[in-house]
C-alpha cells in the first residue's frame, strides 16, 4: 500500500470521526404534566355502551383455589408427607367438593379451563 493510499485512508477516517462529534450538551426540556384541577379517581371502571367490560370475580377465586393449592402442598412437604394426587387433581379440575371454603367448590370455576393443555396426551 502506497503512501498516498495511507494518506487518503487517514484524512478520511479522521473527516468521519470530526463530522460524528455534535454538541450534544443541550438541555432537554422537562414537560411537567398540568396539576391544577386534576385528581386520580380511587376506582375505575371500564364500561362500553353502558356494560363493564372487566370482570375479577373468576380470577379473583382461581387464585384462592391455587392458593389453597400452593398450600396444601407446601404443607404436605414440610412435613414430610405424600401428597395426595387425587385430591391435587379434584382441586384442579374442582370436583368432590376439595377446597376447604365452600364457595370455591360452588363457584363453578376450574383452574383446568385456565390452564393449556392436551386432551390427547393428558386425558382431562
Amino acid at each position: 500500500m502506497s503512501f498516498r493510499n495511507l494518506l487518503l485512508i487517514a484524512l478520511f477516517s479522521s473527516s468521519i470521526f470530526i463530522a460524528s462529534c455534535s454538541n450534544d450538551n443541550e438541555d432537554t426540556p422537562v414537560v411537567t404534566p398540568p396539576t391544577a384541577g386534576y385528581s386520580v379517581p380511587i376506582t375505575y371502571t371500564f364500561d362500553r355502551n353502558s356494560a363493564t367490560t372487566v370482570d375479577f370475580s373468576g380470577q379473583s377465586t382461581r387464585i384462592l383455589m391455587l392458593d389453597e393449592m400452593s398450600n396444601y402442598v407446601k404443607t404436605q412437604a414440610t412435613s414430610s408427607l405424600v401428597v395426595d394426587n387425587t385430591l391435587l387433581q379434584s382441586m384442579f379440575t374442582n370436583t368432590n367438593n376439595a377446597f376447604s371454603i365452600a364457595a370455591l367448590n360452588t363457584s363453578g370455576k376450574q383452574l383446568k379451563d385456565k390452564v393449556a393443555a392436551s386432551k390427547d396426551y393428558f386425558g382431562l
